[in-house]
């Protein structure tokens, strides 16, 4: 039997990423009614990895996090056809969004949690040094405690 460390901690084997999403696309996420987040570009991280998930002003804090299952690279009418509903957009504001590029991605997301105590903007600056993503960023081990917040 191996040695136990006497200050256990936590190892992810996929990244975490932190999203910026729309405050009526977060409700629904949270409340497990959307569970695919749609993007024109998104990296190679796939099925695993934890996203948490900021929400954009006027709320302008980290107010949980879900599971990534699957992510899904397809050409925009198959992507409206096959998650258009479940990703609790409509068609008119899908094209809106995909205009200019030929395929997409469906983020199919899973286990939605709020956070009890919400991560604010302007501490997610001052501890931990990070400003609203664009889109979406990949947490470094120097994010550490905003990767663990409420874990338990």
């Amino acid at each position: 039997m191996g040695q136990e460390s006497l200050f256990p901690s936590k190892t992810y084997e996929r990244p975490t990423l932190l999203f910026s999403i729309h405050n009526q696309y977060v409700e629904l996420i949270l409340n497990g009614k959307k569970d695919v987040e749609l993007r024109r570009r998104f990296g190679s991280h796939g099925s695993g990895c934890r996203m948490l998930i900021y929400a954009t002003q006027p709320i302008a804090a980290v107010v949980g996090h879900t599971q990534i299952e699957n992510v899904d690279r397809l050409p925009i009418a198959e992507l409206w056809s096959r998650y258009g509903k479940r990703a609790s957009i409509t068609k008119t504001d899908f094209m809106r969004y995909f205009d200019g590029v030929d395929e997409g991605c469906a983020i199919l997301l899973a286990h939605p949690i709020r956070y009890a105590a919400p991560i604010r903007l302007d501490e997610m600056r001052s501890t931990h040094g990070l400003n609203a993503p664009q889109s979406y960023i990949v947490l470094r081990e120097a994010h550490r405690d905003l990767i663990d917040h409420e874990q338990g």
